[in-house]
């Protein structure tokens, strides 16, 4: 007989509560320190807290119980997806490797330190949960922290959305919050399309995450928004389907422009403002950063070690605006980790967009749905914002969760006992244990 033990990570509400409560930890603030932004404040918090470094801890803590459990206590079999594994692996080592002449390896090591956990933290969930409870996870733990957000704004008095200059970031610096929502908006398509219990549910929280994305005026999350739903759509509809969906969009294009509504619409996402509210005021930043990255063009200056106490200081008293980062995902790799890095990580998101294309081509699963429109978001919202696939975040944790799905593919090899004198009995046999018999016996 057949005897397992379950795997205590499974998926449940109590779990994914404790583990969206570890991403708020990690990377939360109050409305008032995300609105009043300076070089002091950037300063102050690279050295980060003592919640936040126990919050990823906690998530590193969990994806090693359940890889012990999924891998030695019930025996699962991980098919790797060679491709997947061997460029992701080249990015990670590269970024390690960059210790040897980072100028302060303590620093990178640390932050090395931090991208571990959430690899591991990743890892763990994806052997342990099915594709569809991944799905689950990402959309009501986005749909969590968005409405914290709305909640933290409302308590400040921040909730103005009245006014020309207001935009909602909630509990998050920046753009993240953007990010968050497009998790909530694409998880929930996926799941919507998977005809899961609650549809209704599901359609409500793809509403209310575009909503919020809308509110935050973030042009860049826009652009990559309307990039993955163009795949996306690729991907799920047929051919009938793609002619009448490309007349809609183009329909409601003309529209937009004939009516007029088009300049209001373009004024409500201006910001005004100056710096990273303005793309005019980014131009000066990457062209003073590029001379930077032009003196260690190939090595970089250290994973997570760019960015120092002077330099922030200096680059932000020279642009006259308070620098939190490169404002664009490619210059900010080039810094870091070089052209080699750099190019890994442009590699890595072509690379595992055309494999989890493949994998929904070949399965239906809309996990790698989501996964190929995440790929793309990453490459085109690189262009205005400093993401990256090794940047320690909560969005970076969700992305690795995705990651880690494309890389692997696991099989349940379950684990017997067996009593003297009994015979050994497999309880509901399947094809699959059938041609494993010779490895389980």
């Amino acid at each position: 007989m057949i005897l397992t033990k379950r795997n205590p990570i499974g998926y449940s509400i109590p779990l994914l509560l404790f583990l969206t409560l570890c991403l708020i930890f990690a990377e939360h603030q109050s409305p008032v320190q995300v609105r009043n932004i300076d070089a002091d404040s950037i300063v102050s918090g690279q050295s980060g807290t003592l919640m936040r470094e126990l919050a990823y801890i906690a998530l590193g803590i969990v994806g090693l119980i359940g890889t012990y459990f999924a891998l030695v206590l019930q025996r699962t079999r991980l098919n790797w997806n060679r491709g997947v594994t061997l460029f992701l692996s080249l990015l990670l080592g590269w970024c390690f490797l960059s210790v040897l002449w980072a100028a302060s390896s303590a620093i990178t090591a640390k932050r090395l330190f931090v991208l571990s956990m959430i690899f591991i933290g990743a890892f763990g969930v994806v052997v342990s949960w099915t594709r569809a409870e991944v799905l689950k996870f990402m959309a009501l733990s986005a749909f969590i922290q968005i409405t914290l957000g709305f909640g933290a704004e409302l308590s400040y008095g921040y909730f103005t959305p009245w006014q020309s200059t207001y935009r909602f970031s909630g509990t998050l610096p920046g753009n993240r919050q953007g990010y968050v929502c497009l998790v909530l908006i694409l998880s929930t398509l996926c799941l919507i399309r998977m005809k899961e219990r609650g549809r209704w549910f599901y359609q409500f929280l793809s509403v209310y995450g575009f909503v919020t994305l809308l509110l935050t005026r973030s042009r860049g999350d826009l652009l990559a928004l309307a990039s993955a739903l163009v795949l996306y759509l690729l991907l799920t509809l047929k051919r009938q389907q793609r002619v009448l969906a490309a007349i809609g969009i183009g329909s409601l294009a003309l529209m937009i422009l004939i009516s007029g509504f088009g300049p209001p619409l373009v004024s409500f996402l201006n910001r005004g403002g100056e710096g990273s509210e303005d793309f005019d005021g980014r131009a000066p930043l990457w062209d003073n950063l590029m001379t930077y990255a032009a003196r260690r063009p190939f090595l970089g200056y250290g994973y997570e070690n760019f960015w120092t106490i002077d330099r922030i200081d200096d680059i932000s008293k020279d642009q006259g605006w308070a620098i939190s980062g490169a404002h664009s995902a490619y210059i900010e790799s080039l810094l870091e980790i070089g052209w080699i890095g750099a190019s890994l990580h442009a590699l890595v998101l072509l690379v595992c967009m055309g494999a989890a294309i493949r994998l929904f081509k070949r399965t239906g699963d809309y996990a790698y749905c989501l996964s190929a429109a995440f790929c793309l978001i990453y490459l085109v919202g690189g262009l205005l914002e400093g993401i990256l696939i090794t940047k320690a975040s909560e969005i970076s944790y969700y992305f690795a969760v995705l990651l880690c799905l494309m890389a692997l593919q696991k099989e349940q090899r379950l684990r017997r006992t067996q009593h003297p004198g009994q015979r050994r009995v497999e309880l509901c046999p399947t094809p699959t244990q059938n041609a494993l018999k010779a490895d389980l016996w």
